[in-house]
């Protein structure tokens, strides 16, 4: 399962955006793995990813979070996978509009889920 969504231009991620994901991806989990006990989330420290409101919501959820050290030299998972094979596939390619660009990052990682 690789869940993604775009953002608006000029927004980013802040607390809210992000429990707001976690709790589309564990709707996402029930509907697709309806019978799976345990869930571990792997993230950086980034702020949203340790706010209070983020916190919360991983112990309502019942997630246990897989430790990664701040400022750990070691790529995550994401960065080293996802990211590289994003870079990859968007290499040479332009864009006349943002839904272009959702098309073709949407492919890819339509393409990962298999």
């Amino acid at each position: 399962m690789l869940p993604h969504e775009f953002l608006e231009t000029g927004t980013t991620v802040t607390a809210t955006t992000y429990s707001n994901q976690l709790q589309k991806v564990a709707d996402a989990i029930l509907h697709n793995y309806p019978k799976r006990l345990e869930t571990c989330l792997l993230h950086d420290n980034a702020r949203p990813h340790v706010a209070a409101m983020t916190r919360q919501k991983i112990q309502e959820l019942g997630w246990e979070v897989l430790p990664h050290p701040p400022y750990s030299p070691d790529l995550a998972p994401s960065d080293y996978h996802l990211f590289r094979a994003l870079k990859r596939h968007l290499r040479n390619k332009n864009f006349d509009n943002r839904e272009q660009l959702k098309n073709g990052g949407g492919q890819l990682l339509q393409h990962a889920i298999r």
